[in-house]
């Protein structure tokens, strides 16, 4: 793979969580994205509170300026969901 992301779990509204990115030898970490493509961060640590069910893409790249980039997806929440490309943050609500 170009990377990997941590997968939080049991996030609770309110809580706050912290999504990691870290690419493979030889890679690069391009940023954080929403659900619609809209740029979030370039850092590799997002922390966020979360107060709603939000998706993000971590996107990847291999370290070589020719290469193409490539979105890895990886989920957090109670339905902890893994598909090539986004972190869906799903919660658990507040009794």
């Amino acid at each position: 793979g170009f990377g990997a992301v941590n997968r939080p779990s049991d996030v609770v509204e309110g809580d706050y969580a912290a999504l990691i990115a870290v690419p493979e030898d030889k890679n690069k970490f391009i940023g954080w994205y929403d659900a619609e493509g809209n740029e979030i961060s370039k850092e590799s640590a997002l922390i966020l509170q979360v107060n709603d069910d939000v998706s993000f893409i971590a996107r990847f790249t291999e370290n070589d300026p020719y290469a193409k980039p490539w979105a890895l997806y990886a989920g957090i929440g109670i339905g902890v969901i893994a598909i090539a490309g986004a972190v869906l943050i799903l919660l658990k609500k507040k009794k």
